[in-house]
């Protein structure tokens, strides 16, 4: 069986991009023959080329809206030859942008089944076109599929949890090694958080908290590991002179994505996840992978991943105050912190493994497949 999937972007942006390259490793190969478009060539098309799957190019950049339907004439083309090109049997989006809601069309053109991978909370006017398209909405969580109240068919979509590699985790890391590497002592806790240098990820209120927990506990080194590290991006300059403004520039560290995320994981004390809106938290499962104990905003589908007071401590969106509390409540109650560590590892190991994932994802395809052969 043929699978096109389709992308906004060529580079590694977030969860999304890492999800489907969980997804394109796992595939039973025997099976199913993945093939990827994207925009422009970058990180993340040079990671999907060395797992030997196919590429293509299909430009968006004279695109400025998809819905003008004569300027994306070209692009449409050129998807709709590439599921003639592969004998593309299902087309998978992976993104809500311009090449998704083209990939709709072409797939509908060719008759061939479209599934729409939903990861945002947002959902704009193309977005209402895509579901009415799209032949499955695949959503990764509840607070998603709530989204899409306005569809006459609440059997058109479901929920699947992203997955992650549990194997990842499994390995002993040299946590004290790492540690060191990060400039923490062995006397000092270490407290992180990891996503995109983006407003949307509220570090400002990771800074304010780190302030109110040293306070209190002297001992703790603070680290933020984003994508898009650039030392012109605007969100990390500013949160540079956000963490010089409370003196705490020796205390919090900001970091590249491309360190060893799940060794930096690893080696933390406390997981937190600040950020003011989440379809899911793909992080998070990391987080509990590793055996952490996590303190998170309650944003959109994160309560779906954490049960409060069990895998971790859920508080209020934008409550710093509050934020900082419960971290300082994990580091002075370590057997409390161990022990919902241990309970989110055995929360991932039954929601959300890989293995568990792509199995769903190919019976899905499956069925679509039939149920199109039926059709036509």
């Amino acid at each position: 069986m043929n699978i096109l999937y389709l992308s906004d972007t060529g580079d590694i942006i977030g969860g999304g991009e890492f999800s489907l390259i969980d997804l394109l490793k796992s595939l039973d190969r025997s099976e199913f023959n993945p093939c990827v478009v994207m925009p422009f060539e970058g990180s993340f098309s040079e990671i999907v080329k060395k797992l030997g799957v196919p590429v293509e190019i299909v430009s968006l950049k004279k695109i400025k809206n998809p819905l003008n339907i004569f300027a994306s004439v070209a692009a449409l083309k050129q998807l709709s030859g590439t599921i003639k090109k592969y004998k593309i049997d299902l087309v998978h989006s992976n993104s809500t942008g311009g090449m998704a809601f083209l990939g709709s069309l072409a797939a509908k053109f060719n008759k061939t089944p479209f599934v729409w991978h939903v990861r945002t909370m947002d959902c704009g006017v193309i977005n209402f076109a895509q579901g009415f398209l799209a032949t499955k909405i695949v959503a990764i969580s509840k607070a998603t599929k709530k989204k899409f109240w306005w569809l006459p068919s609440r059997n058109k979509i479901l929920v699947i949890y992203n997955g992650v590699d549990l194997r990842k985790f499994n390995i002993e890391v040299d946590r004290l090694g790492i540690r060191k590497s990060l400039g923490c002592g062995d006397n000092e806790f270490l407290v992180g958080t990891v996503g995109r240098y983006h407003a949307i990820k509220g570090y400002k209120f990771f800074i304010k908290a780190a302030g109110i927990v040293l306070k209190v506990i002297p001992r703790v080194k603070f680290f933020v590991v984003g994508l898009d590290y650039d030392e012109n991006n605007k969100i990390l300059v500013n949160l540079r002179k956000s963490a010089k403004r409370y003196n705490l520039e020796d205390k919090i560290t900001f970091l590249d994505k491309k360190e060893n995320t799940v060794e930096v994981i690893s080696s933390l004390d406390v997981f937190v996840l600040p950020s003011l809106t989440e379809s899911f938290g793909r992080v998070l499962v990391e987080a509990m992978a590793a055996k952490k104990p996590i303190v998170s905003f309650n944003v959109g589908g994160v309560s779906e991943v954490i049960e409060d007071g069990r895998t971790g401590i859920l508080v209020k969106s934008k409550d710093y105050k509050m934020l900082a509390e419960k971290i300082i409540f994990l580091l002075q109650n370590p057997e409390m912190a161990r022990s919902m560590g241990d309970a989110g590892r055995r929360r991932c190991e039954e929601l959300f493994d890989l293995n568990l994932c792509v199995k769903i994802i190919q019976s899905l395809y499956k069925e679509l497949r039939y149920e199109n052969r039926d059709r036509h």
